[in-house]
């Protein structure tokens, strides 16, 4: 059996057994359990996770992206932490925003600084827009996948062959790549999805305004959720 399908097994045997009916503890306690896993076993185990956590405290530790993320992407409730290590060896524990958000914050923070020349700002600030937006897409596109009982596996390839980040945003909104009825009646994402295509075209300065553009599509794409 290969790591990933023996670490399956052992959550298999100890699942069961930490949660049964006799047993005096309402929590559940697991140390980095999808190492290994492939994306199938790890939406597996988030569905187990979130049904448990009906009735008890459920409390993960990883270190692996994958987790909060198919979190996120199947639309389940849950409080994500990060554990960060500051100077003098300070330990704080704070929430973890999601990638869009960051991506968002951090063409902001980009945009605001004097030190860094506009040449750059123009390559970068679209590039952190685009991520930004087709990370708020793709996690509305596969909510709403897996609501309606798609498989990862087909989502994964219909995404893939979107291609282009306005297709993508169309998959999202209307499930359809080629249909920008979404898009069509919101002027400001429009605007952003034209300024992250066009980010090697742009010879004028990055302003305010793109940066808005931005976080105003994110938010709509969050809405959808």
């Amino acid at each position: 059996m290969s790591q990933g399908e023996l670490n399956a097994l052992s959550l298999a045997l100890f699942i069961p057994r930490a949660t049964a009916p006799e047993s005096p503890f309402r929590f559940l306690v697991l140390d980095d359990p999808i190492q290994a896993m492939d994306p199938a076993k790890v939406d597996g185990l988030v569905r187990v996770l979130d049904k448990l956590a009906q009735d008890r405290q459920v409390i993960v530790f990883s270190h692996d992206d994958r987790l909060p993320t198919a979190v996120a992407q199947m639309g389940i409730d849950a409080t994500v932490l990060g554990v960060f290590r500051q100077s003098r060896s300070t330990v704080q524990v704070k929430p973890v925003s999601d990638p869009a958000s960051r991506y968002v914050a951090d063409a902001g923070a980009f945009l605001i600084d004097s030190r860094v020349p506009e040449d750059v700002k123009r390559s970068v600030v679209p590039g952190l827009g685009r991520l930004a937006i087709e990370e708020a897409a793709k996690r509305a596109y596969f909510v709403r996948g897996y609501r309606d009982g798609a498989l990862r596996e087909a989502l994964e390839e219909a995404w893939e062959k979107a291609g282009r980040l306005g297709a993508k945003v169309n998959l999202a909104t209307t499930g359809d790549p080629a249909s920008d009825a979404w898009l069509r009646s919101r002027p400001q994402c429009r605007q952003a999805i034209a300024f992250c295509n066009n980010r090697f075209h742009t010879d004028g300065p990055v302003s305010d305004r793109d940066v808005a553009a931005i976080k105003q599509a994110v938010a709509e794409l969050r809405g959808l959720v």
